[in-house]
């Protein structure tokens, strides 16, 4: 979990923030829904019902008209950046990391695997958090940087993951997937 949910998912996300605009990452990661469906069904054998499928047919289509900006023959012409295609592999990591949280919660609680996660994630990040800070020097940071990046950490991130995990314990990685992150 610490490879594809802390280190792979939020590497790539960052990462694909430099060749593709937010906008595009964000609508080619609304497409996360629909991948988590189709893993769970073929690997967990998660049913789908009905209403979730048209939840999932409504969002891919928008996003597709979003992206398209209406013209559907845009789609014979549509190319993807790097940054893109780095989105679409975070999207793929955080679909693992949502199947795998099943099975993970069937021996620890959501609690002992977000730690253990999160440990390790940082453990794996660090190498590449230190070679860009000596290519991108980082100014001072003030207390208030300081507390901010410990907010972010602890609530925005350690948070966000544990509650996702205990959603994928409490129902199928089906239901929190219907939510992108």
């Amino acid at each position: 979990m610490a490879t594809t949910g802390v280190f792979g998912f939020n590497t790539l996300v960052y990462l694909s923030f430099s060749y593709t605009t937010a906008i595009n990452a964000a609508l080619v990661h609304a497409l996360t829904p629909a991948l988590i469906v189709l893993v769970s069904r073929f690997t967990l054998g998660e049913q789908t019902t009905a209403r979730q499928l048209v939840g999932l047919l409504v969002s891919i289509f928008g996003a597709t008209a979003v992206i398209t900006r209406g013209s559907w023959q845009a789609l014979y012409t549509l190319q993807f950046n790097t940054g893109d295609l780095l989105m679409i592999l975070a999207a793929a990591t955080w679909t693992v990391y949502s199947v795998l949280g099943k099975y993970v919660m069937q021996r620890y609680t959501p609690l002992v695997a977000t730690y253990y996660a999160t440990i390790i994630g940082i453990i794996m990040l660090v190498p590449l958090a230190t070679w860009e800070m000596t290519r991108y020097p980082v100014p001072g940071i003030s207390t208030a940087g300081f507390f901010s990046l410990v907010y972010i950490g602890l609530f925005a991130s350690f948070t966000a993951f544990l509650f996702w995990i205990a959603a994928c314990r409490q129902s199928a990685p089906v239901a929190p997937g219907s939510f992108p992150t």
